[in-house]
């Protein structure tokens, strides 16, 4: 698959993006595609672990955070 074109318009410096279910197959995909846009990304995950390492896979503009996102407690705590 032919690498996608990137745009100046769509770049992302200086912008957080947070995503849940960060840790899956496509929350890894647009972690990544926000990464390289420019973004730094929290990656959240139900999984800690997993977000962790999904994180780490993508690079340095990316933490992982373990949030159960149908509890506020713990989405206050991620936040």
């Amino acid at each position: 698959m032919a690498d996608a074109p990137t745009f100046a318009a769509t770049r992302l410096d200086g912008q957080v993006a947070l995503v849940t279910g960060g840790a899956g197959i496509l929350g890894q995909l647009f972690c990544r595609a926000l990464a390289e846009a420019g973004a730094r990304v929290a990656v959240v995950d139900l999984f800690e672990d997993a977000a962790k390492t999904a994180a780490a896979d993508i690079g340095d503009a990316c933490v992982g955070f373990g949030c159960d996102v149908s509890d506020p407690v713990s989405v206050q705590a991620a936040v």
